[in-house]
């Protein structure tokens, strides 16, 4: 059996998100897998690239072929230069899923938000003026 590395679609119409899989060269595009190694999400800026680094390399080795768009997310992961290298499967480490820097700025922006104190807690001088002569 040829296996390939390819891109399997999902999502909806207008948001693509791709899983990077293992398939037989003949099947469709959407059709049954061998194995998941990965997901990438092209519509976050920048965009969202995930790779189980050790099955992909074990995958090269057995001498599956990746497709030119798999070939280059590879290349950006560091996985082809791995390849090219000689690093053997289970000795390169597993990096963290890269996270789009616009939602990490959206959670410092709520975390900022959190700390400020709400309008209506904070008391203003004529309100403190007005409370003051009410006492008296």
């Amino acid at each position: 059996m040829a296996t390939k590395i390819r891109l399997k679609r999902t999502g909806a119409r207008g948001n693509p998100h791709y899983r990077v899989v293992i398939m037989d060269a003949k099947r469709p595009r959407d059709g049954r897998t061998v194995e998941e190694l990965g997901y990438y999400c092209p519509t976050t800026n920048p965009p969202l690239i995930h790779f189980d680094v050790n099955r992909s390399l074990h995958w090269l080795y057995v001498g599956a072929q990746p497709s030119e768009t798999v070939r280059s997310l590879m290349g950006r992961c560091g996985i082809l230069e791995a390849f090219k290298n000689g690093v053997k499967p289970g000795e390169m480490a597993q990096p963290e899923p890269v996270r789009p820097e616009a939602v990490a700025a959206g959670d410092a922006a709520e975390q900022s938000l959190a700390e400020e104190p709400e309008a209506d807690e904070a008391v203003t001088e004529p309100e403190q003026q007005a409370s003051e002569a009410g006492d008296e």
